[in-house]
């Protein structure tokens, strides 16, 4: 979870390390919350009713 909060928001994870831990219950339930919502606009149905799987090209 620190990798992620890296990448894509730019804390350090020393910054993270150092965060209460009541915080860090907070913080993991936004992370869930967040990839919930990507994988759900992921799993998008085309108009021919096929399910649309987007290709990450790394």
């Amino acid at each position: 979870m620190m990798y992620y909060y890296w990448v894509h928001h730019g804390i350090r994870p020393s910054v993270f390390y150092n965060i209460p831990e009541r915080e860090k219950v907070v913080i993991r339930a936004f992370y869930e919350y967040e990839l919930k919502q990507k994988n759900d606009k992921s799993r998008k149905i085309d108009s021919s009713g096929s399910p649309v799987f987007p290709v990450t090209i790394v």
